[in-house]
């Protein structure tokens, strides 16, 4: 079986090896650990890991997040104003971390949110610096916590949560006129070659939505228009 090591997965995995039950990989990583095992040579490098944070509230395993994140070296990134968005860390000092870390989760706590609030603290602690993440639709991160892989070098999200993923993905970057949105379909459609057929997944709510349109999109297009 081929093991997946780009981008500093390796060290990552080592580094997170007592937390395994408090986090699992999405994206870009469990669609290559996925398509590496099933169809070697089909993923595509990428630089960032995806991190789904499975609770908030884990004083341990956000201790660990900022040692790694101080260890490594990271830029923090700046957004609007120049404020730091300390939920994606970029380019590490440090040889052999991950190039990049995006900090994912759920609203556990029922958080009174601003209108098209999308980004939540999750920091147990109060320090120099505070964790937040993107926060995830409820529905999907209860997908994630029902289909993760354990069998990977790292725990990720199974073949058909990471479709599913993945089509939300597409939607999102679509609907803001980003490109990136024909490179998650492109990996829908190679990590549909891998089903059993045997996958039993429920959809609730918005994935409904999401599935029905994302069929209707795949129905009108031809051969030349999937590049």
């Amino acid at each position: 079986m081929k093991v997946t090591d780009y981008a500093g997965l390796s060290h990552f995995e080592e580094y997170f090896r007592e937390f395994k039950d408090d986090y699992v990989v999405v994206g870009g990583f469990a669609t290559l650990m996925l398509l590496d095992r099933h169809l070697e040579g089909h993923g595509k490098a990428t630089h960032d890991i995806d991190l789904v944070l499975l609770t908030s509230s884990s004083i341990e395993m956000a201790q660990q997040i900022k040692r790694y994140i101080s260890e490594g070296k990271y830029t923090i990134q700046k957004g609007k104003k120049d404020a730091y968005l300390y939920y994606r860390f970029l380019n590490p000092e440090i040889e052999g971390f991950a190039k990049e870390i995006e900090l994912f989760a759920s609203d556990e706590q029922s958080l009174k949110l601003e209108d098209n609030q999308c980004i939540i603290p999750i920091d147990p602690e109060e320090g120099l610096y505070s964790l937040s993440a993107i926060m995830l639709d409820k529905e999907y991160f209860e997908v994630i916590k029902k289909n993760i892989d354990h069998s990977h070098q790292v725990p990720c999200t199974n073949t058909i949560a990471t479709i599913m993923l993945k089509i939300s993905a597409f939607y999102d970057l679509k609907n803001r006129g980003d490109d990136k949105w024909k490179k998650h379909r492109r990996d829908i459609l190679k990590l549909v070659l891998i089903l059993t057929g045997e996958e039993n997944m429920p959809l609730e709510g918005r994935m409904i939505q999401d599935f029905n349109l994302f069929m209707e999109h795949i129905e009108q297009l031809n051969d030349k228009m999937v590049k």
